[in-house]
């Protein structure tokens, strides 16, 4: 499994979030990223469409979480952005494409394997695991 930048920079500014337990704006959280406020304003479109985030216009305002981080599972987060959560499509419960390795059996069934434990953590842990 290979996270997308995206997921990485949601994941992060998610914690700075929960860590800050109040509305951040793009540019402070940015800062805090290292990356630049139109990346994440696509990113937090996402979460807020997602109902990740929500926001608060005028002066005082931002963005901060919709819900508390221990109800925020990182699987929650990562299908966001990268949809398959499998070392390979072959194994994707709902993304699934052939590939190569189903000409071994035995591979696939590794794999699944894996698949299934990298969603079972992913689900277990929260943001406020992150925090």
């Amino acid at each position: 499994m290979h996270l997308s930048f995206k997921s990485e920079y949601a994941l992060i500014a998610l914690t700075e979030l929960a860590r800050q337990k109040k509305s951040c704006s793009l540019s402070e959280l940015a800062v805090y990223c290292g990356t630049s406020p139109l990346f994440l304003q696509q990113i937090f479109s996402e979460l807020k469409r997602n109902k990740i985030v929500t926001s608060v216009l005028g002066r005082g305002g931002g963005f901060f979480l919709a819900k508390d981080p221990e109800k925020i599972s990182l699987a929650e987060v990562v299908r966001i952005f990268d949809e398959v959560i499998a070392p390979s499509r072959s194994v994707s419960k709902f993304h699934y494409r052939p590939t190569p390795i189903e000409k071994n059996p035995k591979a696939v069934k590794v794999f699944q394997e894996i698949r299934d434990r990298i969603v079972e953590i992913l689900e277990k842990k929260t943001i406020l695991d992150l925090v």
